[in-house]
């Protein structure tokens, strides 16, 4: 018995720290007497916002009326915790593209369990996602310059059943299909004028392109709009114009 002991006890020192997940465990909920429909979604995400970044790094999604309050449980990687990694967990219940409830704060650890979150209706209201006149303000991480164009920098995405939307770096007018279910949202690309765009135009263009195609989900606070990819990265930044 002394021996299995032993055994086990070496395994465990063997095992290497950074292959042991980092976990989120709580539960979210509202003191407002209001039941959510079957499509509203609750989704809560663990983001690190070091360096003026805002990265995801990992998310638990539910249905909007299984609560509240809603149980969430969110796996971290921990090799993609940095040391001076600052992590913030939001929590949102989402009806038709836009936060009904939300509640955002920063996290001591990667590790917690029994997180009790309190969310509240949106302080400042949250433009709608769709026919939003949304002027490009960065592609990745690089600022848009302005005064390049007449044409200011935007994308549009229409309302209706179609999911069509239009965009442009102020040379070149770009249409395509968008696909929103709750917080994922997806471009396909379609037609595009074919005109030569002077500089920086055309290198602006050609970036804000690839970025579309990585993006794999939104994220809305107030007046700003944040396409990420699958990583939480983010692919383009927006501020709401009319």
């Amino acid at each position: 018995m002394v021996w299995r002991i032993l055994i086990l006890v070496v395994l465990l020192v063997m095992v290497p720290f950074g292959a042991i997940a980092a976990e989120i465990k709580g539960s979210a909920l509202y003191r407002e007497r209001i039941a959510m429909p079957p499509e509203a979604l609750f989704l809560a995400r663990v983001f690190d916002v070091s360096d003026n970044d805002l990265t995801e790094l990992g998310r638990h999604e539910g249905v909007g009326d299984a609560g509240p309050p809603y149980e969430f449980s969110i796996a971290l990687d921990d090799a993609r915790i940095s040391q001076n990694a600052r992590l913030t967990i939001r929590a949102e219940v989402i009806l038709k593209d836009r936060p009904q409830f939300v509640a955002e704060r920063a996290l001591d650890s990667p590790n917690q369990d029994g997180l009790m979150l309190i969310m509240k209706r949106p302080a400042d209201k949250a433009a709608a996602l769709r026919n939003t006149f949304w002027r490009l303000d960065q592609i990745g991480q690089a600022p848009v310059p302005g005064g390049v164009t007449q044409t200011e920098p935007h994308l549009i995405l229409e309302a209706g059943a179609e999911g069509a939307f239009s965009a442009t770096v102020g040379c070149n007018q770009m249409r395509g299909q968008v696909a929103i279910d709750g917080a994922a949202l997806t471009f396909s690309p379609g037609a595009t004028t074919m005109m030569a765009c002077p500089e920086p135009l055309g290198t602006l263009e050609q970036a804000f392109s690839q970025s579309l195609a990585e993006v794999a989900s939104f994220r809305i606070e107030g007046e700003t709009l944040f396409l990420l990819d699958e990583k939480g990265r983010v692919q383009a930044k927006f501020t709401a114009v009319h």
